[in-house]
């Protein structure tokens, strides 16, 4: 990814801590309601309107729960909340070394280059396009995987 000046860097950055602040917002909304919690004490807790709420819930399906152990529900996630320093390297490191990485689809047709499902290696190799995670963590990581692998 190109280097990108101050002040880009930071529109960028903020716009990344709002959509993982959302989606921290929607999964304790989620959480709250699967808990009995009523919508209307929701509401209060997140100052908003029920109906408010009642409509955060109903816009939440794809929301992808966080695995048990895990700061985020793909790969992509836990690197996005790394760069933000949401978490340490060490936990980087640690969550995607036990991740379980689903395969790569096969593409349908030669030209295609298979569908993008999150999961996959591939959401490390986007968070080092994005520079989330510099290429020398990418490398260190790859060498982990590679010493956890049968030959």
């Amino acid at each position: 990814m190109k280097k990108l000046n101050p002040q880009l860097t930071a529109v960028r950055d903020a716009r990344l801590g709002l959509k993982l602040a959302e989606l921290t917002f929607k999964r304790a909304l989620i959480d709250a309601a699967k808990a009995g919690e009523a919508q209307r004490a929701i509401g209060h807790a997140a100052a908003i309107s029920q109906p408010a709420v009642a409509q955060h819930l109903a816009h939440s399906g794809h929301v992808r729960p966080v695995p048990q152990g895990f700061s985020g529900a793909d790969p992509l996630e836990i690197c996005q909340r790394y760069y933000l320093g949401q978490i340490t390297e060490d936990r980087l490191f640690d969550e995607l070394t036990r991740w379980e990485y689903i395969p790569d689809p096969e593409p349908e047709h030669l030209l295609d280059d298979g569908a993008s499902i999150s999961g996959t290696w591939n959401d490390v190799l986007v968070a080092t396009n994005m520079d989330y995670i510099s290429e020398e963590q990418y490398a260190r990581l790859f060498d982990m995987m590679e010493d956890d692998r049968p030959h």
